[in-house]
């Protein structure tokens, strides 16, 4: 009978080698078709452990950096912020950001960092010239081919006075006009003259200030008139810090250089004055500022100051419920703001008790507008009896002649004053310009 398949076949021995014959190798066996496949050995050319992606390209390139999908953010932000006004620095700080971000990873926006640091450098040269022209002297020649004199930020001499304007044929210790001084129109033979006054008595201007424009060629006539009148706000504002003191008929303008040969003469110098509309013109000096101001006085100025806004509001006729309750709130946050203000100012002993006073009177009034504020059953008749007894103005009026200050708002009298004709052009204080009234 045949054998089975599955039988395992006869093991056939090798019977030993002979005494002394040499060794030979094992005859080789014969394949085993049962066996399982062999398996492949591994290269000796290959890593161990290296990775083996099946598809698509590896997360890092061959020089080690990764792939980041999109662009880079930093490089966006700095090329928004180099094309936006005054934002160089961001637009610098962000592209050199990128720039350094990028050099670890593959991503899209180099181009973009790069576009944002040659923005940032440009306004960053752009802002260092700017302020080199403006602190440096240069010297420069001007329209009329005189050469200027350097950027000066200290006031030069200032044009005199009196004489024909811009001759320099002023006589006396009057010869110079210094802010504080006043001046009045005189005619003499040759015309109109600036002649310098005492304040005491009836005189056309008083000088606030002498500015000195930034420059050294002529900008043109319009250019240094809108200059000028924008200084000239601002120097009245120092020169009367009592805005009580100001009265309606009262006008901010300026003497200023209309050629290059007058802003070349004198050196960029514009007078700003303040003219008295009454016919006659003013009497008395206008200043009230740190000569002539005790600083008890300063700060009891400084402390009301939000007094002002609210005494405007308080002008604007109330007509119904809810704007009677909206207008009694601000008055109270504003009775309570300058309530704080005379509590953290510190208050010589001789007006102590007075800034007290003052602070008592606040916190009363404060009551009283808070409880209109409140009243929603009739908040207009409330409204009215708290404008009656306890308006702000009266407060203030108070702690004014407590503080030797005037008492009385001269911005309120007066109104609608019709304004003077000016000084002619041949007549004003250092030639340079018609005097022009000032929007205040």
């Amino acid at each position: 009978m045949a054998a089975s398949r599955d039988t395992e076949p006869p093991i056939e021995r090798t019977p030993p080698p002979a005494a002394g014959s040499a060794w030979a190798p094992p005859a080789a066996q014969p394949a085993d078709p049962w066996a399982a496949p062999p398996t492949h050995t591994a290269s000796p050319w290959s890593v161990p452990g290296a990775y083996q992606a099946p598809y698509g390209p590896p997360p890092h390139g061959v020089d080690g950096r990764r792939f980041v999908e999109g662009s880079n953010g930093l490089a966006v932000t700095s090329l928004v912020t180099g094309l936006t006004c005054c934002l160089w620095p961001a637009a610098l700080g962000f592209g050199i950001a990128a720039l350094v971000q990028l050099r670890g990873r593959h991503q899209r926006g180099r181009g973009l960092a790069v576009a944002g640091v040659v923005l940032g450098v440009v306004g960053l040269i752009a802002a260092t010239f700017g302020l080199l022209t403006g602190t440096l002297h240069f010297h420069f020649d001007t329209a009329d081919g005189t050469p200027a004199p350097p950027y000066r930020t200290t006031a030069p001499a200032v044009p005199e006075v009196p004489g024909t304007p811009g001759t320099g044929t002023g006589t006396g210790t009057g010869d110079r006009l210094q802010p504080g001084d006043c001046f009045s129109e005189q005619t003499a033979g040759g015309g109109p003259q600036i002649m310098p006054t005492a304040c005491s008595g009836p005189h056309y201007g008083e000088v606030t200030a002498l500015v000195v424009l930034p420059g050294s060629r002529f900008p043109g006539a319009q250019q240094v008139r809108t200059q000028a009148a924008i200084a000239c706000n601002g120097a009245e504002s120092s020169y009367i810090l009592d805005p009580w003191a100001r009265s309606s008929t009262i006008e901010s303008q300026y003497s200023s250089p209309d050629t290059p040969a007058e802003w070349t003469r004198n050196g960029h110098t514009v007078i700003c004055y303040l003219h008295d509309t009454t016919p006659g013109g003013g009497t008395g000096s206008l200043r009230r500022d740190g000569t002539n101001l005790t600083q008890s006085q300063r700060d009891f100025l400084q402390d009301v100051s939000s007094l002002e806004s609210l005494r405007h509001l308080l002008r604007v006729p109330v007509t119904d419920p809810d704007m009677a309750i909206q207008t009694a709130t601000d008055a109270v946050r504003t009775l309570n703001q300058t309530e704080y203000a005379f509590t953290r100012s510190t208050w010589p002993a001789d007006v102590r008790e007075r800034a007290a006073a003052v602070v008592n009177a606040l916190q009363a009034d404060e009551a009283v507008w808070s409880a209109v504020a409140k009243s929603y059953a009739d908040p207009l008749s409330a409204f009215n009896a708290a404008l009656q007894n306890h308006n702000p103005t009266a407060l203030e009026a108070a702690g004014r002649r407590a503080f030797a200050l005037p008492d009385r708002d001269l911005s309120a009298d007066s109104a609608g004053a019709k304004p003077t004709t000016p000084p002619s052009a041949t007549a004003r204080p250092g030639a340079g310009g018609t005097p022009t009234a000032a929007t205040v």
